[in-house]
């Protein structure tokens, strides 16, 4: 069996639909996958797929939901290959929206896991109490111990055979296909420990080993909850990216026809759709009738208006600043540029392995060799003539000492004290999926507009002309007040800098206004006749430059600029410090990304203008296929699949819900000062995660020898194994920052 390669298009996945597939040729398909408890139940349905004739290639995505099937539509059927999943206990449907299914299905799936937790958490304290009791006094009467064995054998059941189905639910699944995993090692330890203890119970001589099993159970619970967290926030990066898309839209029978709303999902190539001042388009579309200026910075990054007409390509997720225009439809909800993007980012995401995927891979080997042990141990204990009793004990004692808590906490734990430290320094860190890479990352790139920049117009400088005096404008506030009077109170970018600019001034009166879309405002200033209008840029840093003209006259200029985030030049100056190579990948005009590129000090080939969201993955990408580990960091919803391609993705805090959802931290306070602390952080995690799952194998190369030798019991096994996970979750607390200076 092969995978897939979750780079690919969707395109390249899918097939192409347009035509019917030759004989003997192989076409893909998607299903929507539900019931998967962890990566263990992937893999046991990828050899359970691959096994149906006819299918050639799969890949099954427990962090998606979904699996993606190659397969000769002349010898079996997509649906058929659903059927096989069902024979598991899995649900398996061929679904056109495999997003919000996998999210509904995370969201229920950590509700059922809290109640679950809850429940052992409860009848643990009863539990571990009464065994705890046991193994910690000595001295006890044996009617105080039978009842305390009993209690602890009671308290365990609701643990183990509620608390912990979901563990024996896939145990068996996933050993019926012929691929253990973690799931089987806490199956086999608990029901183990609880089978003897309940042998001990019924007998009443006050031994109990539950404290195992309610242990195990109870923090691979905990452990599960949070990979459920994650895997939602990976499957809302794909729905956020879309979420701010209207669901309705005003179609037109012909261009200056009557509009009428209708469903944006139920419209066929060629409709066509009319667009008012203020809205954000929903379909991909060339422009029939009309003209407007549209903010498209959140899907291209250019950080000013852009002016379209007849004939022009319009996207979905551009907001109409000025203008309206009438689009014929080139592709509806489904098909757009932007849903194209949206399954980029979750391919992306999907394809991250991690640290929590080598814990089961360790886990997927421990299982065979395991049982062949406690077999062993047991016919060990027979033939030295001790019984069949002890010979069991021998046995379990193995499974016992072998239960991957601390095997399963290796990563949780590294994770969380993590999460607690950089949190402290306004860094929010919610993956852990992305830690294996960042512990060796030689290159940050950074997006421009909105991340090295605020991504908003300010006034970068006023000229009075000759002349502005005699018409009372003795001052630069006295211009500004004019332009932003002439500007008025609309939502363009360059009126909204204006009227910050003239903030506290009295503005003139002026009547008439007109607008001038790509040229200007005009108006009427007393006797006068008042423009505002773009003019040609004097430097290429520059955003814009507006004119102020009276009677023809230019009387001033205004100069803006997308304004450069304080902290940048010591965030980059930092990143260089520690042997980084630093990029900057934008949307904006190549000239003004090659400026800001000069005034920060980077390399001018480390910088690259006018990239869209296609492009900065494919920068990404090849920097990591020339072997680099690479941090992006970006804001805006054309930064989510760069984010989410990267090794390290970072966000800003004023990012859009997609670029937020896609990368696995998010920076608060402190913004761009903290992104070389977040590397930092990141690479000590990843260190402390690997020394943990180092420690639990060593763990189990110790113990296991000593369990077979019948020098440790089940009870003190599962001590053992408690103390193996304090070491774990004391060994995590070494993750920290050094001291924020000062």
């Amino acid at each position: 069996m092969t995978s897939l390669p979750l780079g690919e298009p969707r395109a390249a996945l899918e097939g192409d639909r347009s035509r019917s597939p030759g004989a003997g040729e192989l076409v893909s398909g998607r299903l929507a996958v539900s019931g998967m408890w962890c990566a263990s139940c992937a893999h046991a349905l990828e050899k359970a797929f691959v096994r149906v004739d006819g299918v050639e290639e799969v890949l099954v995505s427990f962090a998606a939901g979904e699996a993606v099937v190659r397969y000769d539509p002349a010898r079996t059927t997509l649906l058929a290959v659903a059927a096989r999943a069902t024979t598991l206990g899995y649900g398996a449907t061929v679904a056109t929206d495999v997003s919000s299914a996998t999210f509904d299905a995370t969201e229920a799936a950590i509700r059922d896991l809290s109640i679950r937790l809850a429940v052992a958490l409860f009848f643990g304290m009863w539990s571990m109490g009464a065994s705890g009791a046991l193994l910690l006094v000595d001295g006890l009467p044996l009617a105080t111990a039978s009842a305390l064995g009993r209690l602890a054998f009671v308290g365990a059941l609701p643990i183990v055979f509620f608390a912990g189905a979901p563990f024996l639910r896939a145990a068996y699944r996933t050993t019926s296909v012929g691929a253990p995993g973690m799931d089987t090692l806490v199956a086999l330890g608990a029901l183990a420990s609880l089978a003897l203890s309940g042998w001990h119970a019924l007998r009443g001589d006050g031994v109990s080993y539950v404290d195992a099993a309610t242990m195990l159970v109870t923090l691979l619970l905990a452990g599960r909850l949070i990979e459920h967290h994650a895997r939602k926030r990976g499957v809302a990066a794909v729905r956020a990216l879309l979420f701010e898309l209207p669901l309705t839209v005003k179609q037109v029978a012909f261009p200056r026809g009557v509009p009428t709303e209708r469903s944006a999902a139920t419209l066929e190539p060629d409709a066509l759709v009319v667009v008012d001042p203020g809205d954000v388009v929903a379909v991909d579309g060339l422009v029939q009738l009309g003209r407007a200026e549209l903010d498209t910075s959140a899907i291209s990054g250019e950080s000013q208006p852009i002016t379209v007409g007849r004939g022009t390509l319009v996207l979905a997720g551009s907001r109409v600043v000025e203008g309206q225009v009438t689009l014929r439809v080139t592709a509806s909800p489904g098909s757009r540029r932007i849903d194209l993007l949206a399954q980029r980012a979750r391919e992306l995401l999907v394809s991250r392995t991690g640290l929590q995927g080598l814990a089961e891979r360790v886990a997927r080997r421990l299982v065979p060799g395991l049982l062949i042990l406690a077999a062993l141990a047991v016919l060990i204990g027979l033939f030295t003539a001790q019984g069949w009793e002890a010979a069991l004990v021998r046995g379990v004692a193995v499974v016992v000492v072998t239960c991957p808590c601390a095997l399963g906490l290796a990563t949780p734990a590294a994770l969380l004290q993590a999460v607690v430290n950089a949190r402290r320094r306004g860094i929010v860190f919610r993956d852990g999926g992305a830690l294996e890479g960042a512990a060796r990352i030689t290159a940050v790139a950074f997006d421009k507009t909105g991340t090295l920049t605020t991504g908003k117009l300010c006034i970068n400088q006023v000229v009075r002309r000759p002349g502005a005096e005699a018409h009372g404008m003795t001052s630069d506030l006295d211009l500004l007040a004019l332009a932003a009077a002439v500007e008025g109170e609309t939502q363009h970018p360059v009126a909204e800098a204006l009227r910050l600019a003239a903030t506290g001034q009295e503005w003139p009166t002026v009547t008439e206004r007109k607008g001038h879309l790509g040229v200007g405002v005009t108006a009427r200033y007393g006797a006068h006749q008042v423009e505002v209008r773009r003019a040609e840029s004097p430097e290429p840093t520059l955003a814009l430059v507006i004119e102020v003209v009276l009677d023809g006259v230019v009387i001033g200029e205004i100069w803006l600029e997308d304004q450069l985030r304080k902290e940048a030049p010591q965030a980059i100056q930092r990143a260089k410090e520690a042997g980084l190579r630093v990029y900057m990948f934008s949307g904006d005009r190549p000239a003004r990304a090659a400026a800001l590129g000069v005034q920060l000090g980077l390399d001018p080939s480390h910088v690259a203008g006018g990239l869209g969201p296609e492009q900065k993955v494919e920068r990404v990408e090849a920097l990591k296929a020339a072997g680099a580990q690479v941090a992006f960091v970006g804001d805006g919803d054309n930064d989510a699949a760069a984010l989410a391609a990267a090794d390290l993705g970072i966000a800003m805090q004023a990012s859009t819900r997609a670029a937020l959802e896609a990368a696995p931290v998010v920076l608060q306070q402190h913004g761009l000062s903290t992104v070389l602390d977040t590397i930092v952080l990141a690479q000590r995690t990843s260190r402390i995660m690997r020394q943990n799952l180092g420690f639990a194998v060593l763990f189990n190369g110790i113990m296991i020898p000593a369990a077979m030798a019948g020098w440790v019991t089940p009870g003190w096994a599962a001590l053992a194994m408690g103390t193996s996970s304090l070491a774990v979750t004391l060994n995590a607390l070494r993750v920290r920052l050094p001291r924020a200076k000062s």
